[in-house]
């Protein structure tokens, strides 16, 4: 469960940092 929770979190993350840049 951990793991899932972690693999989604930094999924996540590296949307949210994708996005970042398209703005920028």
């Amino acid at each position: 469960v951990m793991r899932g929770v972690r693999l989604r979190f930094l999924l996540t993350s590296g949307w949210i940092d994708r996005a970042e840049m398209a703005f920028l």
